[in-house]
């Protein structure tokens, strides 16, 4: 199995809409391709996770290089591992006032909580960690070590 880490920006800001629609998307194809994995989203940059079976990982990041939502992408970590570190897909998302009620969703002032233990990798908790320390309006929020 395949885990790959990459961060990207958005070419705009994504709307609550937007952000469901990415979910309920992703939902089905990962479901379908046997792709998990965790996606962070706040002010025009992405983060994400993504972990399966090599092929459809390799086709998935195909797609989302010709997504035309995506620029600048990076890949930050490639690995083979022998177990998943998020069997269920997750979003962060950082409005608190008005996160989308879509099952899955989840703040990401609560993954950043979370992230130094958030899996058993601790490069994807730092870069997680390194991530959303990026941004001022979250920092100041939780100190992080």
């Amino acid at each position: 199995m395949r885990r790959i880490t990459y961060i990207s920006a958005a070419k705009g800001l994504l709307s609550q809409d937007e952000i469901r629609k990415i979910l309920e998307v992703s939902r089905r194809n990962n479901q379908r391709d046997g792709i998990s994995g965790m996606l962070a989203y706040h002010d025009g940059s992405f983060f994400q996770v993504i972990e399966g079976p090599e092929p459809e990982i390799d086709a998935l990041l195909r797609r989302i290089a010709r997504d035309p939502r995506h620029s600048a992408i990076l890949q930050l970590l490639s690995a083979e591992v022998s177990s998943r570190a998020f069997p269920e897909w997750r979003m962060a998302y950082v409005d608190l006032s008005q996160a989308p009620d879509t099952p899955g969703i989840v703040q990401l002032r609560q993954i950043a909580q979370e992230a130094q233990t958030l899996t058993e990798d601790r490069r994807i908790n730092t870069l997680l960690a390194s991530f959303v320390r990026g941004f001022r309006d979250l920092a100041t929020d939780h100190a992080m070590p």
